[in-house]
């Protein structure tokens, strides 16, 4: 019916039984499609052989590398996890990228994506986040003067003093970094396709891709001037562990447009003290 010419869901499976894809097509027809991850069109250095989805690296060993962490436990991994960890990371990054690809085959039927982690329980619906449609250059505002569509191009969840969550008693201990900066979430991003905005939306994911791929290769995997390498180790010990992972951090740093003294302006923590959490930012993607 209407809803499903209005309404599309995308999932993108890799290595998933194909009795289990097709009866998930008919269970959700004929709004769900579902596409392949391991597009032959893209590619991304680096990851497992498997690429995303695959399984882990072989091999093993007996040795053990353990240290204390500042809460006081110890960890302790192989000598084969660093490499693994990478590999993962690497991987994961081939979801953002897919993306990419698919909103190229696609026309500009669509006023809204969002781009949802596969583990993401809802709780709330996300429609009063996506305002009502711009369909053309025309379309600019209603009769009583407010704004028709999106005022933003891309918007991301971030957590807060009024954050609740099952396994925290105290918002800060999950949505605070060691430095005081708002954490943010990848879980759910939404980008706004109206108008011209399509483009700008796969500019934006191929952006992202890259300089999550930066920040943890560390810039050392592509043919750059040293001092273009120096400048992303700098970023690299600087955010993915304050931020947890690439993705957060490639996203921090688009946010503040790679200007990392801006961090405390733009993502402080607590009411009054994080303008990204209350307002539009504008931001640059070139580098």
């Amino acid at each position: 019916g209407a809803s499903a010419r209005r309404h599309r869901l995308v999932a993108f499976v890799a290595d998933v039984d194909e009795h289990l894809v097709e009866a998930a097509r008919k269970r959700f027809s004929p709004w769900g499609q579902f596409e392949s991850l391991k597009d032959g069109k893209i590619d991304i250095k680096g990851g497992s052989d498997q690429l995303f989805g695959g399984k882990a690296p072989g091999g093993g060993t007996d040795m053990f590398v353990c240290k204390f962490k500042e809460d006081g436990t110890k960890m302790c991994l192989t000598d084969e996890s660093s490499k693994r960890d990478e590999q993962v990371a690497v991987d994961s990054l081939w979801f953002p990228w897919r993306i990419i690809s698919y909103l190229k085959e696609q026309e500009a039927d669509f006023c809204y994506a969002a781009v949802l982690d596969s583990d993401m329980l809802f709780v709330r619906p996300l429609g009063r986040f996506l305002p009502l449609c711009a369909k053309d250059d025309a379309a600019g505002s209603l009769p009583d003067g407010s704004h028709v569509g999106a005022s933003w191009d891309v918007a991301f969840t971030a957590y807060g003093p009024e954050f609740r969550v099952p396994w925290a008693d105290d918002a800060a201990k999950v949505g605070r970094t060691k430095a005081g900066l708002t954490r943010i979430n990848c879980g759910v991003v939404l980008l706004s396709l109206q108008r011209h905005e399509l483009e700008l939306a796969r500019r934006f994911m191929a952006k992202w891709v890259h300089v999550s791929y930066q920040l943890l290769t560390g810039g050392e995997r592509d043919n750059v001037d040293p001092e273009s390498t120096s400048i992303w180790k700098v970023w690299q010990e600087m955010l993915l562990d304050e931020f947890r992972g690439t993705d957060q951090a490639g996203l921090v740093l688009l946010v503040c447009s790679y200007k990392i003294e801006q961090l405390f302006e733009l993502l402080g923590w607590g009411p009054g003290k994080c303008r990204v959490c209350e307002e539009d930012v504008e931001a640059s993607l070139a580098l």
